[in-house]
């Protein structure tokens, strides 16, 4: 999910009157090095309501050849197979678990089928469990569970809701914001968690969620503050719901000035709390920014992404904008023909903050441009501002010998005018998708003295508050 007009330049504008309207608001392991005592700050969560703290099994790390695991004060490696102890780990001791023909090796212990788990000796206790990687050790609650799949291993991370809610928050939101910020994005998160374990997103890889942004950004023990503490407490067992069911709970960095509609983002049909809303994100320092590229780099980006279009001559808007002046679609203009993309796969490929941002095309200027087809029968040219000028047939084209023809189905190359720009400069606001809440703007918010139910109302609309168990939800 998230966080944290000049003479020579034609402008494209691509922010509507609701938007304008809304912007005024131990490297080796010694095994005390290796193993420090946990901080006495990162106490567990409130006990949340009856049926609200389901286990998630989050997804570490997949496709490895081999874990370093062990635990604070002593483990035990259990086959689950057989649900059968297999044997204890010492406090500090680290264990070896490799990819081995047939299931998951354990160094000096065996090979067994089934995933195995790694559990802290004594249940209940502040007993860390810890993953050694190249430069550090990485502490997590709950347990560790290794699987193997496809001659490699996959480690899940399993533990309570509440607690990995306490990795999520802050690393999902700064912990030095108002409190009432922080609540807010602790029932996000926690709506968001429990409408992915329900959808079942990665149940064929064996966990509910992953570690980055394809579900949450989680960093296990190492992401607790007190303060996160302290939210998720306030809050526990909180979830957003829409008509008694579990809302996707949506959120992102900065809406630049106004949120979206998730079907301007996503496609699909409309989800009645996820409209957009003028944002109150103009504190953010992505509130407003600009990269400029070359037609050279544009055209080297998307050709490495698969997008070939040849010689690049132009991005130009392709469909509708939504809400908050966001384009849905673009189309990249090259020799080759055009090529339509949705405005997520362009902001992917050129690693952009967002969808909403102005076209400036610098300096530009009428020249002869080149077109090629397979076949020119039926085609029609673009004139030099963008008309339909006139059907290829009318039109003298250069065959491949280089000789004039005008029909015929061999390659051909269509010679036309239009205005190609030195460069492109986007000029954007807001970082992430733009959908559901805005965590700059819940910060300005929270400091304006809303509590985080209005924050949550405002960004989701229709939605409620329930606690414990849902229908509908995990």
């Amino acid at each position: 999910m998230s966080l944290f007009g000049r003479s020579g330049i034609v402008r494209l504008r691509l922010i509507g009157p609701r938007r304008l309207a809304a912007a005024g608001l131990a490297l080796l392991f010694g095994l005390a090095g290796w193993f420090p005592a946990a901080p006495a700050s990162r106490a567990s969560a409130a006990p949340p309501p009856p049926g609200a703290n389901p286990l998630i099994r989050v997804g570490l790390e997949a496709g490895a050849v081999e874990f370093r695991l062990g635990a604070v004060y002593g483990y035990q490696l259990v086959n689950l197979a057989a649900n059968q102890v297999i044997v204890s780990g010492a406090p500090g001791q680290v264990t070896r678990f490799y990819a081995q023909a047939g299931g998951v090796g354990i160094e000096g212990v065996g090979t067994y089928p089934g995933p195995v788990a790694l559990r802290p000796a004594a249940a209940g206790s502040p007993n860390f469990i810890r993953r050694l990687t190249t430069s550090s050790t990485l502490p997590y609650r709950g347990s560790f569970e290794v699987q193997a799949r496809d001659g490699k291993l996959t480690l899940i991370n399993v533990l309570p809701l509440e607690d990995y809610l306490l990795g999520v928050v802050g690393r999902e939101m700064p912990a030095d914001w108002p409190p009432e910020a922080l609540k807010a994005q602790a029932v996000a998160a926690r709506s968001y968690a429990r409408y992915q374990i329900r959808s079942g997103k990665f149940q064929a890889q064996g966990f509910d969620v992953v570690a980055g942004v394809q579900s949450q950004v989680y960093g296990g023990a190492s992401a607790e503050d007190p303060r996160v503490t302290a939210a998720v407490q306030a809050t526990a067992g909180q979830v957003l719901t829409y008509q008694g069911q579990v809302a996707e709970a949506f959120f992102h960095a900065s809406g630049g000035g106004y949120t979206e509609n998730s079907e301007n983002v996503w496609g699909g049909s409309p989800v009645p709390y996820l409209r957009g809303v003028p944002d109150l994100d103009q504190d953010s320092p992505h509130y407003h920014w600009t990269v400029t590229f070359t037609l050279a780099d544009l055209q080297r980006r998307f050709a490495g992404a698969g997008y070939d279009v040849g010689l690049f001559y132009d991005l130009v808007p392709a469909g509708p904008q939504g809400v908050s002046g966001r384009w849905t679609t673009l189309a990249l203009v090259g020799s080759r023909g055009t090529t339509v993309l949705k405005s997520s796969k362009v902001r992917e490929v050129l690693g952009l903050k967002s969808t909403l941002f102005q076209i400036v095309r610098q300096d530009p200027r009428v020249q002869t441009v080149t077109r090629s087809f397979g076949s020119i029968d039926g085609v029609t040219v673009l004139g030099a501002r963008g008309q339909v000028a006139a059907p290829v047939g009318a039109l003298a084209a250069l065959g491949g010998s280089g000789r004039r023809s005008t029909g015929g189905n061999a390659s051909r190359v269509v010679v036309a005018r239009r205005d190609v720009p030195a460069s492109l400069v986007l000029d954007g606001r807001g970082w992430g998708h733009g959908v559901g809440l805005s965590q700059w703007g819940a910060r300005s918010m929270a400091l304006k003295g809303n509590t985080y139910l209005q924050i949550l109302g405002y960004y989701y609309r229709g939605t409620a508050i329930a606690q414990g168990s849902v229908p509908g939800g995990s």
